[in-house]
């Protein structure tokens, strides 16, 4: 019984939320610490809550005093106050709307059916419920942003292709899929660049038909996988969202299509939902607008060389870490050597030098532009291209062009990233070949 729980549960506090805009950042300090801040009064911070997380600690109040001894102020001021990674802070008013009217002997079988729930819609196994039950119970670490929910990497690959490098599991959202349609896949290693005998990491090539579109979806369907496809368009949970505010329901590409399949994690996966609810949202319709081009928040950052309708997918802010500076491509130079241009196979050389620049407050002149507030900030998210150790090919301009997005997921991006690639066939159920026909706007 919770009863027997130490009591020392009623000493453990936190202050997260006076140090931090969120309980997922993670400082890019060179001595690796944050400022150090002064702890808030609990009154200032209340009054600093957004609506949802008042009305989330209104609630808490309401509660049993006895729940309120295991289930602490700091512990729903925790999520409260998190303003980046939001989806927590509904899923906390879901365990106190539950709570309310019960006791402290009532809290464990309460919780434990609302974390069930929450974990299940979620594709959590049996296994991994009791486990994060457990965690909570032993008063372990970020127990309740676990128990409801929270999944790191090493857990989003294990929910699609298993624990075992390499490999894919037959009890994963792939191996499952493999097993219904009795596809043919094989792994595969991809050129980092057209016609390169340098090859990328080993993946795995899963086939998808049309007859196996449906059980495809429900991999699709989840939360925790991106893939680019035609002109710079991302898949995402079933939908197919452009730079220009155009989105679809998924439909099966043409024959030979790749999708290799990038994985995120829980905070990576909520920040990318909110920039595509902005895309979609009609306020940003033009790939030169204010969310794809953030140097256009007057003061943020210096230009990039680019401004084209695909580079916006390496700049995408939603990573963990938290950075100073962005980089990106800058203008291409012809290459010169002794005053001279320098000529290759009778083509003049150029080369791209990146533009890395400091990130500065920004004020925002409209309403349009107080909607970027949570996307352009300082420091900033790290940008996706480095999230996934492409930096350099960010800064060579190659997110700038939809197939070298393709082919760097495909080619030299890990396994940790990228352990699936799929392929659209004719028949899923027919051997690929050992040399497959890829089709995918060409890398330029």
């Amino acid at each position: 019984m919770l009863r027997n729980i130490v009591l020392a549960l009623l000493l453990v506090t936190s202050l997260r939320g006076a140090f931090a805009a969120s309980h997922f950042d993670i400082d890019c300090a060179e001595n690796g610490l944050k400022p150090k801040v002064e702890p808030q009064p609990i009154d200032a911070r209340v009054t600093a809550l957004d609506a949802e997380g008042k009305t989330l600690y209104d609630g808490y109040k309401k509660l049993d005093p006895s729940i309120q001894r295991f289930l602490t102020e700091e512990d729903v001021l925790m999520f409260a106050e998190e303003t980046d990674v939001t989806i927590f802070k509904g899923r906390m008013q879901k365990v106190v709307d539950g709570l309310h009217g019960k006791s402290a002997d009532q809290l464990e079988s309460e919780l434990q059916k609302i974390a069930k729930k929450i974990l299940k819609e979620d594709h959590f196994s049996t296994k991994e419920i009791t486990a994060r039950l457990k965690d909570w119970k032993a008063i372990k670490g970020t127990r309740w942003f676990r128990l409801l929910g929270d999944r790191t990497l090493d857990e989003v690959r294990s929910l699609y292709v298993g624990d075992v490098a390499g490999e894919i599991s037959p009890t994963s959202l792939i191996g499952r899929y493999i097993e219904a349609t009795k596809a043919q896949a094989r792994k595969i290693q991809i050129p980092v660049a057209p016609g390169s005998t340098e090859l990328g990491p080993e993946k795995w090539l899963v086939p998808v038909s049309a007859e196996s579109l449906e059980e495809f979806k429900k991999i699709a369907e989840t939360d925790y996988f991106i893939s680019v496809l035609g002109h710079a368009a991302i898949l995402k949970k079933a939908e197919v969202v452009t730079h220009m505010n155009a989105f679809s329901a998924m439909r099966l590409p043409s024959v030979n299509t790749p999708l290799p399949m990038l994985m995120l994690k829980t905070s990576e996966s909520e920040r990318l939902n909110r920039y595509l609810s902005l895309v979609k949202s009609g306020n940003y319709q033009l790939w030169y607008d204010e969310l794809k081009l953030p140097w256009m928040m007057k003061g943020y950052c210096k230009q990039g060389g680019y401004s084209c309708c695909t580079h916006w997918i390496g700049n995408l802010p939603i990573g963990d870490t938290l950075v100073s500076e962005y980089l990106f491509p800058g203008t291409e130079e012809y290459v010169m050597k002794k005053g001279q241009y320098v000529i290759k196979n009778g083509q003049y050389q150029t080369k791209i030098k990146p533009v890395v620049t400091a990130l500065k407050p920004w004020t925002p002149k409209n309403d349009k532009q107080k909607l970027l507030t949570s996307i352009w900030k300082v420091p900033g998210n790290m940008q996706l291209s480095e999230m996934i150790g492409q930096k350099a090919a960010n800064g060579r301009g190659e997110f700038a062009s939809p197939g070298w997005v393709i082919r760097t997921l495909m080619g030299g991006t890990t396994q940790d990233r990228v352990p699936v690639i799929f392929y659209v066939v004719n028949d899923h159920k027919v051997a690929i070949p050992d040399a497959p026909t890829f089709y995918y706007e060409q890398e330029r």
